[in-house]
């Protein structure tokens, strides 16, 4: 995907006269590399002519959209869309929820856009999106919202376009000559290691060995794990199996991810490893700033009557804290959640604040940790109209960024007319 437009401008970009539509040649210059590559100009010239609904020449935005959503380059783009959304849906409900909205967002490469876009998708305010009611929709209406366009038809091509170069890269490894033969996790262990680093694949085809999914998310389950073992010769206990896949996942989630792949294959951490990031973000603490004639206690940190100005002073530290160190509400989400759902429950949230102020435990056993309490309290109160006992990225970036809150809380309230 190196070689196509970044698609956070795959539209506008390529407006070369900012007015929203595309001439012939701009289309041309939007399409992939591959795709320039491999299809003919008048098989693009079909392309164009069909999205082209009005016969007008240009192509709007809105025929783009509709187009990507019946019949793209890449097939049924709706059917597109379905595939991506049914990969991030981790429980298989039909409904994606912040979290996983955002991630599939991010992975397509359009994580500004999220919030807004689900607020629009989210219609009725329920904190998820039913896709299969979406995309229904999406066939006879367009949304009027541009983030909201932009990420689907952008999601179309990008995941339409990745889905055929991974079917095309799916590793053609000749792994019959694997056998593992090792009875106790060691052995086991060393066996795989040494079949995975005398393969001389690419960590990335190493994974998709074992995930069968191949979507946008590369990580391997107990069950894809303990599957492409026994298609190894392993014939040994499962526990045996469960204690090497233990050893192997150590971010504490409940799939081993790419980073943690790599680590075991090549004996150390890549430099973009996010979980030195992690370990950067857990490492961080609030202070006033440099040079302040106040400090940490002479702030009022009452909770009664209210908690409104002390749980205030708190986010504008956690809040300057990230802006120093140039560290988002996401990387606090994903650091501080140990447990791997994508959510905080209090104890974790409150856990972590600690951390933050450890400099500063008398503080915190005085009177911070009851900040802290209500801080959880009033963050969900305001970012979801759903009870919860935890929190998720979308409540925690509103309470960090309120600019994003109003412009959110704006969007939802003009959901449905922004949408039909």
């Amino acid at each position: 995907m190196e070689d196509d437009p970044n698609p956070d401008s795959l539209f506008a970009a390529f407006d070369r006269d900012g007015n929203q539509s595309l001439e012939f040649e701009e289309f041309v210059a939007m399409q992939p590399t591959r795709v320039r590559e491999t299809s003919s100009i008048q098989e693009i010239r079909s392309w164009f002519d069909a999205a082209d609904e009005d016969k007008s020449g240009l192509l709007s935005i809105n025929e783009f959209f509709k187009w990507s959503i019946s019949k793209s380059e890449h097939g049924d783009g709706a059917s597109i869309l379905e595939q991506a959304f049914k990969q991030y849906d981790r429980d298989r409900g039909g409904t994606l929820g912040y979290t996983e909205f955002k991630q599939l967002a991010r992975d397509m490469g359009f994580g500004e856009l999220a919030a807004e876009a689900f607020a629009v998708l989210d219609a009725d305010g329920s904190g998820s999106i039913s896709y299969a009611e979406m995309l229904q929709q999406l066939r006879t209406s367009v949304p009027r919202n541009m983030a909201t366009k932009k990420l689907l038809f952008g999601c179309i091509w990008s995941w339409g376009a990745e889905k055929k170069e991974m079917a095309a890269q799916r590793p053609s490894l000749d792994t019959s000559g694997w056998h593992i033969r090792g009875r106790d996790a060691e052995t086991v262990r060393e066996e795989l290691r040494k079949y995975l680093t005398e393969s001389g694949a690419h960590v990335i085809d190493l994974v998709k060995l074992f995930d069968e999914d191949v979507g946008g998310l590369l990580e391997i389950d107990e069950g894809e794990f303990m599957k492409a073992l026994q298609r190894w010769g392993y014939r040994g206990l499962p526990s045996v199996v469960d204690e090497v896949f233990a050893s192997l996942n150590t971010g504490g989630t409940a799939k081993i991810d790419y980073d943690e792949l790599f680590e075991f294959v090549r004996g150390h951490r890549h430099a973009l490893d996010a979980r030195e990031r992690n370990a950067m973000v857990r490492e961080l603490t609030v202070d006033v700033p440099p040079n302040s004639p106040f400090t940490l206690a002479d702030v009022a940190w009452d909770v009664e009557p209210s908690a409104r100005e002390s749980v205030e002073s708190l986010r504008i530290l956690v809040q300057n804290m990230l802006i120093t160190h140039n560290v988002g509400p996401d990387d606090l989400m994903r650091a501080w959640d140990r447990s791997g759902d994508k959510q905080l429950d209090k104890r974790e949230f409150v856990t972590n604040v600690r951390r933050l102020f450890r400099q500063h435990s008398a503080l915190w056993k005085r009177e911070l940790h009851r900040v802290a309490d209500a801080a959880f309290v009033e963050i969900q109160n305001d970012g979801s109209d759903v009870n919860s006992s935890q929190m998720d990225i979308i409540e925690l970036e509103q309470w960090l960024e309120p600019k994003t809150r109003r412009r959110m809380h704006l969007v939802r309230q003009g959901a449905h007319k922004d949408f039909l």
